[in-house]
């Protein structure tokens, strides 16, 4: 089964056109699991070179450590919307 995934929060960067942060929350049905990828492109101001990379947080770490975050907000809209109409 293909790993789904749902865009939570982006972020442009300021120095290039494809520069920025996304934040997408994640599941895949092979490796049970859900978590939330950052991940990210940003253009060196010197080099011009691209910096990309990826991490991904269990959704309990990514709550408890990025509360500030636009993202937090979306995952807690996502995570809501799973359990509506769901009493208990």
């Amino acid at each position: 089964m293909p790993i789904m995934r749902r865009e939570l929060a982006f972020r442009r960067g300021t120095i290039g056109p494809s520069d920025g942060d996304w934040w997408h929350l994640v599941f895949d049905a092979d490796r049970p699991g859900l978590w939330v990828e950052h991940s990210w492109e940003h253009s060196a101001p010197v080099s011009g070179q691209p910096q990309r990379g990826s991490d991904r947080y269990g959704v309990n770490d990514f709550l408890a450590f990025r509360d500030n975050e636009a993202a937090h907000q979306a995952l807690m809209a996502a995570l809501s919307s799973l359990f509506e109409g769901n009493p208990g």
